[in-house]
């Protein structure tokens, strides 16, 4: 684990690359210092509930999860009693010129996800969408499939991870609903404990 200094000098060089002026250097550590904080002092039977970042406003937080409390079965309620939410960016990344109107900052997302591993070993994460598995280092998994992995920052320790497709985008929606049916259970057994 590097000093804060050398921590400062990552990030800077990877939002420095990526050209992000609406996150800062001390915003990513804060951003992290907060989430580790959270993460560890949760109780460990909760499942963390894992998003790349941030959504654009509150009203697409709630959606987010009421969607995925309706997929699984579950109220919003029951929900957040079973997970605790957390994000590896610190803000939502901006609009840009790129045909999907989003650049995705893989570097700075890729540093953060480092550091956040030491406090998702041991627990259960739902990983929502393919750009939060890329962030913890992780290509592909099959979605609704729980899956043991090694970490990849090297602690040998290992994850339980249930890959999403995250609920926003409206062709995984679809897709979704389509096998709601067999992932909504598995989503459900996920949260409660079960594999």
């Amino acid at each position: 684990m590097p000093s804060p200094d050398q921590a400062r000098e990552i990030l800077t060089t990877a939002i420095a690359r990526q050209a992000l002026a609406h996150v800062l250097p001390d915003q990513a550590i804060a951003h992290l210092v907060e989430t580790g904080n959270r993460l560890t002092s949760a109780d460990p039977r909760l499942a963390v509930i894992l998003s790349a970042a941030p959504a654009r406003t509150s009203d697409d937080v709630d959606a987010t999860l009421e969607k995925l409390a309706a997929w699984s079965g579950l109220g919003k309620d029951e929900l957040e009693a079973r997970a605790v939410a957390a994000t590896v960016l610190p803000a939502y990344p901006g609009p840009t010129r790129s045909a999907s109107g989003l650049a995705w900052p893989s570097t700075l997302s890729r540093v953060l996800g480092y550091y956040i591993l030491p406090a998702l070993t041991g627990r259960r994460v739902l990983a929502l969408g393919r750009n939060t598995l890329r962030a913890l280092g992780i290509r592909e998994l099959e979605a609704f499939a729980p899956t043991s992995v090694s970490c990849p920052c090297g602690c040998r320790s290992e994850l339980e991870l249930l890959f999403v497709p995250h609920p926003s985008s409206l062709s995984q929606v679809r897709r979704f609903a389509a096998s709601r049916e067999s992932s909504g259970p598995a989503i459900r057994a996920f949260l409660e404990g079960g594999s």
